[in-house]
């Protein structure tokens, strides 16, 4: 399998409200989520493109201008993306923004992980349709305020996760692991834990980082 590529474009900005889109914590090993496993072979890693034309299923993450927000979110999540979401064309894509699950235009500025190359096409039309009926749900507050909880005190026992919300990188992991991306269940055995920084990283490989 070739590597994919990864692109990158100007800054986006997100404002404050958008903090909670990030996802606060940074693994991806935990419990599963319960969807069943597909035995394929492990992904060859992704690389990132530049000013790339986003394609159905493709992740597109965002990075901030440097506000407070932005700077703390990269602070907490070790890295520089503050946002991430799926493409549904070349135009649009559908992403959790604050006020809930929208499908809205694609904004300039990102940097595209092309995952739509290593996804089968029966699998991926599945995943697209299970994401379109996503739309309306609300923010996952719940997955941040567990985040952050979890990195502030790790023995406290106390889980607020909401099965029907969804912060970014959680929605994003989820959509991957219903399209059958190889080894998804293992790789985002936590979504609701995971940052776009760490969805990035599950996906390309250190070594071929620009």
């Amino acid at each position: 399998m070739q590597p994919l590529t990864y692109t990158v474009g100007a800054p986006y900005t997100l404002a404050s409200a958008q903090l909670a889109s990030s996802g606060y914590a940074d693994t991806a090993n935990a419990t599963s989520i319960g969807v069943a496993s597909v035995p394929t072979a492990a992904p060859a890693p992704l690389t990132r493109i530049l000013h790339g034309r986003p394609q159905a299923g493709d992740l597109l993450f965002y990075s901030g201008r440097g506000s407070l927000v932005s700077r703390l979110i990269q602070w907490w999540t070790h890295g520089p993306y503050v946002h991430c979401e799926v493409a549904l064309s070349a135009t649009e894509a559908i992403g959790a923004l604050t006020s809930g699950i929208d499908r809205h235009a694609i904004q300039p500025g990102f940097v595209l992980v092309r995952t739509s190359s290593v996804l089968q096409s029966i699998a991926l039309q599945t995943a697209l349709g299970w994401l379109e009926r996503q739309v309306g749900l609300r923010y996952g507050w719940p997955d941040i305020g567990d985040n952050i909880i979890k990195r502030l005190l790790p023995t406290h026992g106390l889980f607020l996760v909401d099965p029907h919300a969804f912060d970014c990188s959680h929605l994003c992991a989820d959509f991957l692991v219903e399209a059958a991306y190889p080894d998804a269940p293992t790789l985002f055995a936590n979504p609701e834990a995971i940052s776009p920084n760490g969805l990035m990283r599950a996906l390309v490989d250190e070594e071929t980082r620009a």
